[in-house]
């Protein structure tokens, strides 16, 4: 970020990105409950839909036909349950939908990071290197490499004089 920006100026950026949030949120919850005569509904659960474009991404082209109605079922079946777990959720308890959608924005954030974070390894990780290398590197961090306690594997077999081919043993 910019060193010159002021903490106000930050903060303003901050509320503009907060405003913009919860309109683009506030149209999707209105989107959810519009009238289901204009867009056929695949689900409804009290007066929340859920509709065709939802369902985009969750099949694959190369998937048969009977695995992605499967797996559509799968997703509308859940989706109803969550619905019904939400709707009874609001029954029983008082939720603070301003701390919700806080951790929801937390979630987010995080999720945008570690997303990151795997963009950043995948482009600087070195996944091969030589038995060169892992000799110099053996060689300049011996240290490293001194066991605690001795470690022994070995296999004890007792046998008898007399017994046939001893000698393979």
């Amino acid at each position: 970020m910019n060193g010159n920006l002021s903490l106000g100026g930050t903060c303003w950026i901050f509320l503009v990105f907060i405003s913009f949030l919860s309109m683009t949120s506030c149209d999707l919850i209105q989107r959810k409950k519009s009238n289901p005569e204009t867009v056929k509904p695949v689900a409804r659960v009290q007066d929340i839909y859920l509709y065709p474009e939802e369902l985009a991404g969750i099949t694959t082209a190369d998937m048969s036909k009977d695995d992605s109605a499967a797996r559509i079922n799968a997703y509308v079946n859940s989706w109803i349950r969550k619905q019904l777990l939400i709707n009874e959720a609001r029954k029983k308890i008082n939720i603070n939908e301003a701390e919700v959608e806080r951790k929801v924005l937390d979630y987010r954030y995080s999720l945008i990071g570690y997303e990151y974070q795997n963009y950043y390894i995948k482009q600087q990780l070195v996944d091969s290197v030589s038995e060169a290398g892992i000799m110099e590197y053996y060689q300049s961090h011996q240290d490293n490499f001194i066991l605690k306690k001795n470690i022994v594997r070995g296999t004890y077999v007792k046998v008898p004089k007399g017994a046939p081919r001893n000698d393979r043993i």
